[in-house]
């Protein structure tokens, strides 16, 4: 059985990062993409100058993105004094190109960069100036553009005097001849890493003039704000029930008004002597019928397979409806079995159709475990691997109340056990050589829940508001008070030293399926 990369969809084409930025679909079917061509300094490639001149390119698709056609030129910067990388494009719905750059002078020195057209084809190209925003920003991982035409674009800026980032919208209400800025939107927490505060954030519209932010931080949960005024102004921040690693999240809404939301549902390794996750391993899905209040399913889209590299990032989602059922989602690949590298990373263009995210059942789905065993119809024989670690992991619909139940053959392992969690668990989260102080501080706070089986057989976990409990062959062996995670959606099974375990049959059933995110307007 395939051990697969993308799940509940279709992957539509892998390519350099610069050669497909982002991806939106035309209204004659086409698939339509920007490519870059940018000023690196002379370390990426001793001995050559950087070339002075930065552009940027259309590219166009007719098969689905297998092949594209020959770039041709959109626009050339005007200035040569900086870096342009871009940051993200969208179409209105009147058909004309917004696009945004990243302008940047020196590390963590620089401002936004906007152009617009009147089409994908670059004709009468218009520059306009971004307010108050002479600040360094990361990445833009959604535009909107609001049932009342008005242009949202979410971003965060860094403030060096506070070494941190605050999130913004700016928004234009004439199609970008001009644009105004939000208040800040900030988010306090004791790290000195220049990824701390709000950063990276994405929204979406849920009322006439109501919008919700979602934000990253290094908090371990996704933080959000809100907005009654269309983005001019922004409450403060407050966590969400989420769990996140240090990752950006994204969102979709559909036209028939639910809203799809992408992230890192993942904890744990790795950590970089911080207190907080870069585990980005999986990227999860999940949709929500009432604007963001509850969210149901929580099913990963992409995950870690046995070739790639333990700290694998499937992450940095972005997307646009493909069409009035189907999401058209670019994602960035680092460190893959490809070998890709922030410098060089991946852009993995996908497609699916995010209907699957209201199933409340799974069946033997071994393709979609994550372990670094043969994957068979008849399904997964589990031994130790690095530092004497055997661990497998998969992902079910999201339930607050639930069950699971594993089959298994074979003479118990010392140490075996079982765990409920809210969020993925690599098996390197659980290696001694990768704990200090500041991790095992924060993993063993995390939402999950531990069970031990007496012996081989049939292993039943059901879980309901208030308790845990572990069923093996029919005998209640253990019962648990549920205080850390208001439901689960993710099943593992783990031991250390010598030992074998065949897994045979494995299904999974949520039974109370709304997942309350804490955000409230």
């Amino acid at each position: 059985m395939e051990d697969q990369k993308q799940l509940h969809g279709r992957i539509l084409n892998t390519d350099a990062r610069n050669n497909t930025v982002f991806a939106e679909r035309l209204p004659d079917g086409r698939l339509f993409s920007i490519m870059s061509h940018e000023r690196r300094g002379p370390d990426d490639q001793p001995g050559v100058a950087p070339p002075q001149s930065q552009y940027i390119f259309g590219r166009i698709s007719e098969d689905d993105g297998k092949t594209w056609g020959m770039p041709y030129c959109l626009y050339e910067f005007p200035d040569n004094n900086h870096f342009f990388i871009p940051a993200g494009f969208m179409f209105d719905r009147e058909g004309r190109l917004h696009f945004f750059a990243m302008r940047i002078r020196a590390f963590c020195q620089g401002s936004i960069f906007y152009v617009r057209f009147d089409s994908y084809r670059g004709e009468n190209p218009l520059c306009s100036d971004m307010p108050c925003l002479d600040r360094y920003t990361g990445s833009l991982n959604n535009l909107i553009e609001m049932d009342s035409g008005r242009l949202v674009v979410p971003f965060s800026t860094y403030l060096p005097q506070q070494n941190c980032f605050v999130s913004n919208t700016i928004y234009s209400d004439d199609h970008g001849e001009n644009w105004a800025a939000s208040n800040d939107v900030t988010v306090f927490d004791e790290e000195t890493n220049c990824e701390s505060g709000a950063v990276e954030p994405v929204v979406a519209q849920v009322g006439p003039d109501a919008l919700v932010m979602i934000i990253r931080t290094v908090l371990n949960r996704l933080w959000y704000a809100t907005s009654h005024d269309g983005g001019a102004t922004w409450t403060q921040a407050s966590p969400t029930k989420l769990p996140s690693c240090n990752a950006p999240a994204t969102l979709q809404k559909m036209p028939d008004g639910r809203i799809v939301i992408l992230w890192n549902d993942g904890l744990g390794y790795p950590y970089i002597n911080v207190r907080y996750s870069l585990a980005r391993q999986c990227l999860h899905a999940a949709v929500s019928y009432d604007g963001l209040k509850t969210i149901k399913g929580v099913r990963m889209i992409q995950k870690k397979t046995a070739k790639d590299a333990d700290k694998i990032f499937n992450n940095y989602p972005t997307v646009a409806l493909s069409d009035d059922k189907t999401i058209l989602m670019r994602s960035v690949e680092v460190f893959s079995a490809s070998g890709s590298t922030w410098r060089e990373c991946l852009s993995v263009l996908s497609e699916f159709n995010p209907d699957f995210l209201d199933d409340t059942d799974v069946v033997d789905n071994w393709g979609e475990w994550v372990c670094d065993h043969e994957k068979t119809e008849e399904g997964i024989v589990l031994t130790p691997t690095a530092e004497n670690i055997a661990h497998a992991i998969v992902n079910f619909p999201f339930g607050t109340v639930g069950k699971v139940t594993l089959t298994n053959e074979g003479t118990l392992p010392k140490n075996c056990r079982v765990m409920l969690s809210n969020c993925y668990y690599d098996r390197m989260s659980f290696l001694p050589s990768v704990h200090n102080e500041k991790y095992d501080a924060v993993f063993n706070e995390q939402p999950f829940v531990t069970l031990t089986p007496d012996e081989t057989g049939e292993w039943t976990v059901e879980w309901t508001a208030d308790t845990v409990t572990l069923l093996v062959n029919g005998r209640t062996v253990q019962t648990l008070t549920k205080e850390a995670a208001d439901g689960y959606n993710h099943f593992a099974v783990i031991f250390e030293g010598e030992g074998e375990l065949k897994l045979t049959h494995f299904a999974a059933h949520a039974e109370e399926t709304a997942w309350d995110t804490g955000i409230s307007y």
